[in-house]
């Protein structure tokens, strides 16, 4: 991260915006935002993504073209689309880069809001020329906050029930999931567990379950799913698997986090065998301090 702000601010200053002054970002800003996306962006895993700034104001200076669905989102004048190639991590990946670059804009003062099933997949992808094995599984808007959220910002936030974190007890634990996790075992590590405690995620589901090893800096980071995402959402949207971006964004809140905080580590798969599992939970990935 480039910017002097603490990423603990501006992860807390984040929040999904859904109203936008209808007018373009400035050449100076835009120029950037494609400085950003066109750098060589890392993800925990190996894999191919791209990213870029899309501006779909229509020639003629008329009102911006309305693709697919994104009906919740007023006056957007410029969305961020990705791709990345289809691989074992390849979703988690893309929620870890994306919040990244939502990160980025949020400390540039920016406006962004994660749609991963309320869009047109297949027009989002051909205004980046997707080819047949790569995924547009999310965008985002970005651009002037409107000072009005509007009716849409407020209907999607009681929907989604955005200002409400599930407390720790119900996503960090000790050993295994019989024993919740307190803050104060956490030790350095408890803002970044906060940080991935009040992360963004589908509908406010927060589907990351994490178990701090015996050994202090290991973290074994699981996915809780949820029917409704796995059955209902998918098929009324043909939305990609929500929960593994979710995975990711938790992942990149984390990682910041700890290297602000000082705290080496990197991310490995080395799955501890914990037993018996909570219904419906798999082991992802370990944080190996």
């Amino acid at each position: 991260m480039r910017t002097k702000e603490p990423i603990t601010s501006v992860i807390r200053r984040r929040k999904s915006w859904r109203t936008f002054l209808n007018r373009p970002l400035s050449a100076q800003v835009r120029e950037r935002i494609n400085r950003l996306l066109s750098e060589e962006l890392q993800a925990p895993f190996p894999g191919s993504w791209r990213f870029h700034l899309k501006d779909y104001k229509p020639a003629g200076g008329q009102t911006p073209v309305r693709l697919g669905t994104y009906g919740t989102i007023a006056g957007a004048r410029h969305f961020v689309i990705g791709a990345v190639s289809e691989g074992a991590f390849d979703l988690v990946n893309y929620g870890y880069l994306m919040e990244r670059i939502i990160l980025e804009l949020t400390s540039l003062g920016l406006g962004t809001c994660w749609l991963g099933a309320t869009f047109d997949h297949r027009s989002f992808a051909a205004l980046i020329s997707a080819r047949p094995d790569e995924l547009v599984p999310a965008v985002t808007p970005v651009g002037e906050m409107s000072p009005r959220r509007g009716l849409n910002g407020h209907i999607m936030d009681l929907y989604a029930t955005a200002h409400t974190r599930k407390p720790w007890q119900e996503r960090f634990f000790l050993g295994g999931f019989s024993r919740p996790l307190l803050p104060a075992e956490a030790g350095l590590y408890a803002e970044p567990l906060e940080m991935v405690r009040i992360a963004p995620s589908a509908s406010n589901r927060q589907p990351w379950r994490i178990v701090r090893d015996a050994r202090a800096g290991v973290y074994h980071f699981y996915l809780r799913r949820n029917p409704v995402y796995i059955g209902l959402i998918h098929a009324a949207f043909k939305a990609h698997d929500l929960q593994q971006l979710d995975l990711g964004i938790a992942m990149c809140h984390f990682e910041l986090t700890a290297r602000e905080f000082g705290l080496s580590g990197s991310w490995v798969v080395a799955d501890p065998g914990l037993k018996p599992l909570p219904k419906l939970t798999d082991y992802f990935v370990t944080w190996a301090g």
